[in-house]
């Protein structure tokens, strides 16, 4: 997968242990944790940062001054938040040291031992395995790894020492082989044959330096024992042993990538094969999606290719190469220090390849926060261009319009659109991208109208690309899709943040890949599809972990944050304010205001104005909102809820007229129902409450319009309320049934006010047995499957293997429909299916 989409592999993975952690508690075991390879630290940073859900227990040991960096900082976090616990191991006590050493060790031998080892187990058994241990290293030794003391070293060097030389001989082959190595690859480095190897391997066997694995290739006792034996081996028929290994691998028809290794350490500058093949094994990587590996091979291809003027283009283009595999995998520093490598060494002027590297370099400027840096390296070249009208100066202009956005310029970023499309002739993909675009820019100037009649002009242009066209330009979906969503098109831009995605899986592009998630996850939260954008909104947090980028985990956290604002805790929503909160405030952009205000609702709906309104004001009293216009009229219905909780009527009154007047320039559904719930609310606060009701069934209306189940259930709550401070019974009854049986659909937690106030006006809300049989019309397909499966007595595991779920799947869908159901035990939800499917009572029959 690409890097941004491995958390399937992990979720995969997750799955797993809470399989195996349904039938009794699970430990997983990981020693020596500073030598795992990248993937490994991955998964382990995955379970760190989103746990089983299940009784599984990490045990994890490493050495703290090898650990690297940033897996230390998720065990520092996690060590926070959780229940863990850090054991600090100090060295063995002298006497369960002397425990472990064999007993017919003379005494001083073995304080010796105990000394040198300086307390660590494997270190004792090391030295005790010794013959006859000496006072320093034998010749030839090598130089320790940094990690191994000297004696350490010196003490696997010893239990050598017994071994006949062909022994010797087949045992450092094998380490040049690998581990695990096969026992026909040590018999070309050895150059011996395979009987001969075998025989020894035996021996070695016998010795406990090796043990075999079931698939017929043998592994070393410990890293520690195939690390020293290496490092140990004379360089030059070190060198040599690659090299026969490289050429047996070319006989067998092995590819690239799997010579590759061994060409690496043996090749010198000048070899122009090695150089040829090592960027053969980068192209390999990169086709199967492995950029990491990628970026090593690139590396070992400029280290050997001379930096001769005949070789120049070539070097060019390995860098470039380079470049692309460090920015995917998330190493942004390095990949912009290589394509400033390639911007030195392409020649003067300009040209296609130099317009390419100038923009794939403004996006890793803007993915490290360095905005100003993107915009300046895109005007240098464009001043540069003997013709204003030439295609290079359509790419160029297009990229600094992109890079408004950043910047929030909405003004620069119409400019530097309409001048894309005016360049003739842009190339077709181009042209979409700078019209969607250009529509984004009219709508964050509140020019919907004109934003409203390029848009189906720019999603004419993107549907008739195919997806080969769209692959080499996937921020005309992105554009577009947003684009989309702000000007209220849901359905269109969900759609194509989907072809998106598909496209970007099948080339194995990632940059774009959060952007993506979250625009989905935004269209699903706002149509009252709470389970999918929960999905989406976690998808995004995990691929923009992953990918590292700043601001996209920024919204994802905030994603999280909304989600949980409609179907969790307040407090809960808090702590995901706070996550977002911390990556804006590495990301250096203004859309880190976003955080500012989700963050502030949940300080709200936890009973915390004050908090909520210093989060939205500056030092000077001035609002700090999102440069959006689709955050800011939510963000004055925020300010004017906080001020009427503290009491500020004449505050909330401007913030409820500021939200008034955007809505009406945007003429858009959405912000008008936010102004109307603002109106609604300061009137009700005023006991005003006719027009409270008039003014939340006007946001109802403009909500339903656009779509946004949860705010139109929210509308008519208000309505109800106000209904009932009119004294008017029966209406609020009906008004704030309807909220909540809608709420009840959805799963959001707002229908337990709606419970309130039908108490607050005598009627009992329905719960456990004596819940209507129609409740169950508020299933989904899934979740109804679900309870019928519970009313026949099955456990969650027959459910899941029944419906070919997880145990995890079947739970989430199990809680829902105790929130759907209001009930609170699987009893009850037996009770609801048996009552569904009674027949009606007859008349006359028995009540």
């Amino acid at each position: 997968a690409p890097t941004s989409e491995r958390y399937r592999l992990h979720r995969a993975l997750v799955a797993l242990l809470e399989r195996l952690a349904s039938e009794r508690p699970l430990v997983v075991a990981l020693d020596d944790l500073h030598w795992a390879d990248d993937a490994t630290l991955e998964v382990v940073q995955r379970l760190l940062r989103h746990p089983p859900s299940a009784p599984v227990l990490l045990l994890l040991a490493y050495r703290p001054r090898q650990l690297e960096p940033e897996l230390a900082a998720s065990l520092e976090t996690a060590l926070r938040d959780t229940d863990g616990a850090l054991l600090e191991l100090t060295p063995l006590a002298e006497a369960d040291a002397l425990a472990l050493l064999p007993a017919e060790l003379p005494e001083a031998a073995k304080r010796r031992i105990v000394h040198e080892s300086g307390g660590n187990p494997f270190y004792l058994q090391q030295l005790a395995r010794a013959p006859a241990p000496r006072a320093s290293a034998p010749a030839g030794a090598g130089v320790p790894p940094a990690d191994v003391p000297t004696a350490v070293y010196a003490a696997i060097r010893e239990e050598l020492a017994p071994l006949s030389e062909a022994a010797r001989a087949v045992l450092e082959a094998g380490a040049i082989a690998g581990d695990p190595f096969s026992p026909e690859l040590c018999a070309a480095a050895a150059q011996r044959s395979p009987a001969e190897v075998l025989s020894e391997l035996d021996e070695l066997a016998r010795r406990e330096l090796v043990s075999a694995d079931d698939g017929g290739s043998f592994r070393f006792r410990h890293p520690i024992v195939h690390r020293a034996i290496y490092e140990a081996t004379p360089e030059g028929w070190r060198l040599g042993a690659h090299a026969r290994l490289a050429d047996a691998l070319a006989e067998r028809g092995a590819d690239a990538s799997t010579r590759a290794p061994h060409i690496a350490r043996f090749a010198e500058t000048g070899d122009l094969a090695a150089a040829q093949l090592l960027a053969e094994a980068g192209d390999e990587a990169v086709a199967r999606r492995s950029p990491a590996i990628a970026a090593r091979w690139f590396e070992a291809a400029l280290r050997i290719l001379p930096e001769r003027p005949e070789h120049a283009e070539r070097r060019l283009g390995l860098l470039l190469n380079l470049a692309s595999a460090l920015g995917v995998t998330g190493r942004l520093t390095e990949s912009r220090d290589a394509l400033n490598r390639v911007l030195d060494g392409l020649p003067p002027g300009t040209s296609a390849l130099r317009t390419r590297t100038v923009a794939f370099s403004a996006m890793i400027e803007h993915l490290l926060g360095e905005h100003d840096r993107a915009q300046a390296l895109l005007l240098a070249p464009l001043e540069e261009l003997p013709e204003r009208g030439a295609p290079e100066a359509a790419e160029l202009r297009a990229e600094l319009a992109y890079g408004c956005f950043f910047s929030a310029d909405w003004r620069g970023m119409r400019r530097w659109a309409q001048q894309a499309l005016n360049t003739p002739p842009p190339e077709r993909s181009l042209g979409a991208a700078a019209t969607a675009v250009l529509a984004l820019a009219d709508y964050a100037l509140a020019d919907t109208a004109a934003a409203r009649e390029l848009i189906p002009e720019a999603a004419a242009s993107v549907d008739a690309l195919s997806n080969a066209e769209l692959a080499g330009r996937l921020e005309a979906l992105c554009w577009l899709g947003w684009a989309e969503f702000c000007l209220e098109q849901y359905p269109a831009a969900a759609r194509h943040m989907q072809r998106g995605r598909e496209i970007s899986r099948a080339t194995g592009q990632e940059h774009l890949i959060g952007v993506m998630q979250i625009v989905q996850a935004l269209v699903c939260l706002l149509q009252g599809r709470l389970t999918e954008a929960d999905a989406f909104a976690e998808e995004a947090v995990e691929s923009s972990e992953l990918t590292g980028t700043g601001l996209f985990l920024t919204w994802a956290h905030t994603l999280r944050c909304m989600v949980e604002l409609e179907t969790g805790s307040p407090q809960r929503a808090m702590k995901l304010g706070r996550l977002a909160l911390e990556a804006g405030a590495a990301s250096a952009s203004p859309w880190s205001a976003v955080a500012d205000c989700y963050y502030a609702e949940a300080c709200l709906e936890a009973g915390q104005p004050e908090l909520c309104r210093a989060q939205l004001l500056d030092r000077s009293g001035s609002p700090a909102l999102p440069p959006f216009p689709f955050y800011q009229t939510h963000a004055y219905e925020l300010l004017t809820r906080a001020e009427l909780a503290l009491g500020h009527e004449e505050m909330a009154a401007g913030w409820a007229e500021r939200a008034s007047e955007l809505a009406e320039g945007l003429g858009l559904q959405g912000p008008l129902a936010d102004a109307k719930r603002a109106e609604a609310a300061l009137a009700l606060a005023a006991e005003r409450p006719e027009e409270g009701v008039a003014s939340a069934l006007a946001a109802a209306e403009a909500a339903e319009a656009a779509g946004l189940a949860v705010t139109a259930a929210r509308a008519r709550l208000q309505a109800g309320i106000g209904w009932a401070a009119m004294g008017d019974r029966p209406a609020a009854m009906q008004t704030l049934e309807q909220a909540r049986g809608s709420l009840r659909a959805l799963g959001a937690r707002y229908r337990d006010q709606a419970e309130r106030e039908l108490r607050l006006l005598g009627r009992r809300a329905a719960s456990g047995v004596s819940q209507p049989a129609t409740a169950l019309e508020f299933l989904s397909r899934r979740e109804l499957q679900i309870a019928e499966h519970v009313a026949q007595g099955r456990t969650n595991k027959e459910i899941a293997a029944a419906l070919e779920l997880s145990e995890k799947t079947v739970e989430n869908y199990l809680s829902r429909v105790f929130k759907k159901l209001e009930v609170g035990s699987r009893a009850h939800v037996a009770a609801v299916v048996a009552r569904a499917s009674e027949p009606p009572a007859r008349s006359g029959s028995k009540p």
